[in-house]
């Protein structure tokens, strides 16, 4: 469950100020962390959607496109999206990515883990396979977009960098700097993370980042890094201890 290992080491770290909020699809995560965590912490608190997914919820009841996530506007400066988009067709992540530049803060950050390819990325990936889930992404079902297997379409699905960067500006959104590579392909001999991520911002932000840091406001310390917490990619910036950072975190696993 990635939403506890990030939530237990950042317990440790956000100061009673802050605050995480996690969204999953698989209920029984959802029961154990609240009993676990959230009866020691209120500030952490962990959400359940019943949407349906064909992996680790085929009986849910919603869509994922008609998920509103019922918090404020622009109430979070960090937020971390992981193994969701690699699991997701186009309208969906545009939808997610919506969502996301809706709760992000003027300031803030996301941190989407994503299966980014070309074909000497593929290439190597079908050399190398890495995986034990042979991800080989040979089925192509729309312009930039590539299935590893068409018998479960959503286990595992891929982006070209044109194809990820028109989803990104379609929710108002923009690189916040060069997308991270990631280790699985075998592609990069030295790999920022385990999967592709992009730390987004949004497309607006700027004249207000420099008013923000002009008048000292900030929540996190340090230049965006790959790994905040290492191995716990909250990945939008070094959180130190005390910090006031308010976290959203949506995962499926």
């Amino acid at each position: 469950m990635r939403h506890r290992r990030d939530a237990i080491p950042l317990t440790r770290i956000l100061s009673p100020l802050g605050s995480y909020v996690c969204i999953d699809i698989i209920e029984p995560s959802i029961h154990w962390c609240t009993k676990s965590i959230s009866a020691r912490h209120p500030n952490f608190r962990f959400l359940y959607f019943d949407a349906a997914d064909q992996l680790h919820n085929p009986g849910g009841k919603m869509r994922t496109r008609d998920i509103r996530l019922p918090l404020a506007d622009g109430s979070f400066d960090r937020i971390i999206v992981q193994f969701v988009f690699t699991h997701m067709l186009r309208d969906e992540i545009v939808h997610y990515l919506a969502e996301c530049r809706r709760l992000l803060e003027p300031f803030g950050l996301v941190y989407a883990t994503v299966f980014i390819y070309h074909d000497a990325i593929l290439g190597k990936a079908r050399a190398t396979n890495l995986t034990p889930f042979n991800l080989r992404f040979a089925h192509e079902v729309g312009p930039g977009c590539r299935i590893n297997d068409s018998s479960h379409p959503l286990g595992a699905v891929a982006y070209s960098n044109d194809a990820l960067h028109e989803m990104i500006g379609w929710a108002g959104l923009r690189l916040a700097r060069p997308l991270l590579k990631g280790a699985l392909s075998g592609y990069y001999e030295k790999p920022d993370d385990g999967r592709d991520v992009a730390v987004l911002e949004k497309e607006d932000c700027f004249p207000v980042k420099v008013a923000m840091s002009r008048a000292g406001r900030s929540t996190c310390h340090g230049e965006p890094s790959p790994t905040g917490l290492r191995g716990n990619p909250i990945g939008a910036g070094r959180l130190s201890k005390d910090c006031t950072s308010l976290i959203l975190e949506i995962t499926v696993v």
